[in-house]
């Protein structure tokens, strides 16, 4: 029986995606530059899943829009972003400790974390890191880190 490797799989994933390694980790650079994510590292398969998500949907809403919907990019990027975040509780929570959770925000903008809240604020804030990435790559077509 064969049994991938993490790295193996992750290479598989990429392959099928038409993606490169070095897009994720753009991806990742762009985003602890851009906001509170403190990726952990070396990336699991469920953080190279989501970001490649959000490579794949930026770079579709840049291709079909071509710059003349930059208005709506926000708006665009926010309910693209809501469908790649995990449903399950377990994968969603795992990738959002992965992005490097942050309970500033939620705890400065008077919101209680405890048991009953958590799942929310794990999925918005893996929705704001989501919508970040695509409304930039819609805007922009790819990532660089040059305008971070």
């Amino acid at each position: 029986m064969y049994t991938a490797n993490r790295d193996e799989t992750i290479d598989e994933f990429l392959e099928r995606t038409g993606q490169k390694f070095s897009d994720i980790q753009e991806a990742v650079k762009w985003l602890e530059a851009n906001s509170n994510a403190n990726v952990y590292e070396p990336l699991s398969m469920i953080q190279v899943e989501f970001l490649a998500n959000c490579i794949d949907i930026g770079k579709e809403l840049d291709d079909e829009y071509e710059g003349e919907a930059t208005e709506l990019y926000p708006d665009i990027a926010y309910d693209n972003a809501e469908s790649i975040v995990p449903f399950q509780d377990y994968k969603r929570m795992i990738l959002w400790v992965d992005m490097g959770y942050d309970l500033t925000e939620s705890e400065d903008g008077g919101i209680e974390v405890d048991n009953d809240s958590i799942l929310r604020v794990a999925g918005g804030q893996l929705v704001f890191y989501a919508a970040l990435l695509i409304e930039h790559l819609a805007n922009r077509g790819e990532l660089s880190n040059d305008d971070a």
